[in-house]
């Protein structure tokens, strides 16, 4: 096969250390449907005009293409339903007041069906009547959860006794 000229709807591009000749809906070094396709509309797609465009901006454009495709394909993992923290929270007792976080969330956990996320846990420390000094609640619940030997993470932000588990397995 001669290489192409320029006015024609072929173009050429060198692939480690090889001429090849590109005819739409042909590609050898790749057999993937999609970037036939793909280059296939490159060289005769409205965008570009026969004969004008170099190897170079060809291959730019199969790139970006293909980048495009590869972010539609993409579907994001699904998030878990995370509760939200309520704003409008006042202190209906006094239990959590002189406690820990990790006393008064095992308290909470105790009294739960199961494991809870930190925007829960937050929620009921105050309404128990805990008050935080940072910034960030809820991370310090998070970070003094993670470094307590007592609780478990099971899914991101949600935490559960180590104790329940062991209930569970007698």
């Amino acid at each position: 096969m001669k290489p192409s000229s320029p006015g024609s709807n072929k173009a050429c591009a060198i692939r480690a250390g090889r001429v090849r000749v590109w005819r739409p809906g042909w590609l050898s070094w790749n057999p993937r449907p999609k970037s036939s396709r793909l280059l296939s509309n490159v060289l005769s797609g409205p965008a570009t005009a026969v004969g004008t465009t170099s190897v170079g901006e060809l291959e730019a454009e199969l790139q970006r293409r293909l980048a495009q495709i590869e972010l539609q394909s993409h579907t994001p993992s699904q998030r878990h339903n995370i509760p939200p923290i309520r704003n409008n929270l006042e202190a209906n007792s006094d239990r959590f007041f002189d406690r820990t976080i990790p006393q008064a969330t095992t308290m909470i956990l105790r009294e739960a069906a199961g494991p809870l996320h930190v925007n829960e846990i937050y929620n009921q420390l105050i309404e128990g009547g805990f008050s935080f000094t940072g910034h960030n609640p809820t991370i310090s619940i998070a970070v003094s959860l993670n470094r307590n030997s007592r609780f478990r993470k099971v899914a991101p932000g949600t935490f559960d006794l180590v104790i329940r588990d062991a209930a569970k397995a007698s």
